[in-house]
């Protein structure tokens, strides 16, 4: 076992404090994921709950979808680097 591993993990919880958000509303803030053309919504999806997330497989067709609109063969992610 990587000892070296636990005991960074133990020095960071030792140091570790909850947070408190400063209005007690916001503690049931939620997420969300969202794909914009411009400002057209393609996809949208609010976190209804703690737990709750966007179907990735939707939110990534959504995504590639409107990339396959403006790209051309030569499109790749990421970008490949470009040499000095």
């Amino acid at each position: 076992m990587d000892t070296k591993g636990l005991g960074d993990l133990q020095d960071i919880l030792s140091r570790w404090q909850p947070w408190l958000p400063p209005k007690q509303d916001q503690a049931f803030n939620q997420g969300g994921a969202y794909v914009f053309e411009g400002s057209r919504v393609l996809f949208s999806h609010h976190d209804p709950s703690t737990g709750s997330h966007a179907d990735f497989q939707k939110l990534l067709g959504t995504s590639l979808t409107m990339l396959d609109k403006e790209c051309d063969t030569s499109c790749e992610l990421p970008p490949p680097a470009t040499k000095a």
